[in-house]
């Protein structure tokens, strides 16, 4: 599997206070802090509603989904196949108006 390490970001992308950041979860396993996203199961500018499944992450032994904290239109920050962190930005959802 490619993993695109650019996307390994601690900067924050930039956004408006109303919108809701998309972190990547503490999965609890202090063993492998880096993930790769293996799965976007929404699109990007698609409207979400609370709950939804949003990604599929992967670690070397499982794979875990990250669902919508909020509804809104999602907005895509980290590719597919992309190495990321705990606590890690990879969506932004613009909250409806």
């Amino acid at each position: 599997m490619s993993r695109d390490r650019r996307d390994h970001k601690d900067v924050e992308p930039a956004h408006s206070d109303a919108d809701i950041l998309v972190k990547v979860p503490d999965i609890g396993d202090q063993y492998y802090p880096d993930l790769i996203i293996t799965g976007w199961l929404a699109s990007n500018g698609e409207r979400i509603d609370t709950d939804v499944p949003l990604l599929t992450i992967s670690t070397e032994k499982a794979d875990f989904d990250v669902s919508s904290p909020a509804c809104g239109v999602l907005e895509i920050i980290a590719n597919l196949n992309a190495l990321v962190r705990v606590g890690q930005t990879v969506a932004i959802i613009h909250p409806d108006q």
